[in-house]
């Protein structure tokens, strides 16, 4: 979600042969321009809105263990919801088909942004918005519906959405750099974000991890994001059903589709 960042380094890593035989992984640039540290392999980023890829998977799982069908009404897992938000299902938000408004649209967003916030605080933000439309006619970004995706998964799993992260995610596949943000914390080789105004430099405006939660607040390295690229070649953390689902253009009602599935844009290269 905004703002916009840009990270003044960056890294990659090449698969070759298939998911399990990694041939470059390496840092570029700068991890703090005011420090004059270089980026590494070991630098650690905010991944903005890949995060949703996590929270997509983490429904999936929990649709595998009976826990949230894709197509309840998020009624049955969210009760202090506006009237027209209670038919909306749980596969139209990973769809971004609601028609839920945007908090991150929002004309206040950059004040609200810095506030540490409740879940009740981010949902009341567009509670008194109407639809942008009808859910499921349209195809329309809305960081809002991963907010709730991630309230529903701490619903129906009794535990904090961090904790399904570890527990289901980043243990399973020794993702050891990956973990929710926290700006509070002392983190090695965390990345210092910057944007680039005027044609200077400044350090990125901040935001409370409050507000990205589900949609936006992982940090983590390209190391693990190569662990994670390499799960999905296999059924370690979901069935081939479930992550061909992921990758499946979404229908619309009126017969179109839109290349988006669950978390993922759907693209050919």
């Amino acid at each position: 979600p905004p703002p916009q960042k840009m990270m003044t380094g960056w890294a990659k890593i090449l698969h070759q042969s298939g998911p399990n035989r990694v041939v470059k992984i390496k840092g570029y640039g700068y991890a703090n321009l005011e420090l004059n540290v270089k980026a590494t392999a070991d630098t650690v980023y905010e991944i903005g809105s890949v995060t949703k890829q996590f929270t997509s998977a983490l429904v999936l799982m929990l649709a595998e263990d009976r826990r949230i069908g894709l197509d309840d009404a998020i009624s049955k897992y969210l009760t202090d919801i506006p009237e027209a938000w209670k038919k909306i299902t749980v596969r139209q938000l990973l769809t971004h088909t609601s028609g839920i408004k945007n908090y991150t649209d929002l004309p206040n967003f950059p004040q609200l942004m810095v506030l540490p916030a409740k879940h009740e605080d981010v949902i009341k933000s567009v509670a008194t918005a109407p639809l942008d439309f009808k859910p499921g006619e349209n195809w329309s970004y809305s960081n809002t519906g991963y907010y709730l995706l991630g309230v529903i998964l701490e619903k129906a799993s009794g535990k904090s959405y961090s904790e399904l992260l570890s527990d289901r995610i980043f243990n399973p596949l020794n993702m050891n750099a990956s973990k929710m943000n926290d700006l509070h914390d002392v983190l090695a080789n965390r990345a210092s974000g910057s944007d680039y105004t005027n044609g200077t430099y400044r350090n990125a405006e901040s935001i409370s991890m409050t507000w990205p939660f589900s949609a936006g607040a992982i940090i983590t390295n390209v190391g693990d994001l190569g662990k994670w690229d390499a799960a999905l070649y296999t059924d370690k953390l979901l069935k081939q059903q479930a992550r061909s689902l992921m990758w499946t253009p979404v229908s619309l009602t009126g017969g179109k589709s839109h290349p988006y599935g669950l978390g993922w844009m759907i693209n050919s290269v």
